[in-house]
């Protein structure tokens, strides 16, 4: 196993795990939040409603998410 699918397999499980555990949920978020900040810009202002529900969307997303092998 290369170190990219270690990463892919140990990302993964923090997916899987995040579905149940709030810890695992946060380390996601906080993972991706650089992501969701530049995407809550609307004309050069952020936009703290539009981050918060894209939070949101993406909580929502990873409670769905299911491995395919």
């Amino acid at each position: 196993m290369n170190n990219i699918e270690m990463k892919e397999e140990m990302f993964a499980q923090v997916l899987e795990k995040a579905k149940t555990c709030n810890d695992s949920l946060m380390e996601i978020i906080h993972k991706y939040d650089p992501l969701i900040k530049k995407n809550s810009i609307i004309d050069g202002r952020f936009n703290e409603d539009l981050h918060s529900q894209i939070i949101i969307v993406f909580i929502e997303a990873v409670k769905k998410f299911r491995i395919i092998e």
